[in-house]
């Protein structure tokens, strides 16, 4: 299940465009898959992914709080990117 779930979010976040009604419906429906899927490590951080595509940032660092590691400097970045966007929705 999960490998077919990776598969069609590779596919998507390739396509998707925030202006186009159809692929955000579409990424919203991954996103409901996702969180019905089992909640391992990597459907989490796609779930983090797929709510930062479609601006749901206070649901993104939810999620990825509890499943960041802080001594990965990715991590540390993409948890400041977040913080950000929470912090200055305005922009």
């Amino acid at each position: 299940m999960t490998e077919n779930l990776i598969a069609q979010w590779q596919e998507q976040r390739k396509t998707f465009d925030a202006k186009n009604v159809k692929a955000i419906n579409a990424m919203h429906t991954l996103r409901e898959q996702v969180q019905k899927a089992e909640r391992t490590e990597v459907n989490l951080r796609m779930l983090v992914e797929i709510f930062c595509m479609l601006k749901m940032y206070d649901e993104a660092y939810k999620i990825f709080t509890s499943v960041m590691d802080l001594r990965n400097k990715k991590d540390q970045k993409k948890y400041g990117a977040i913080k950000y966007w929470i912090d200055n929705p305005q922009l």
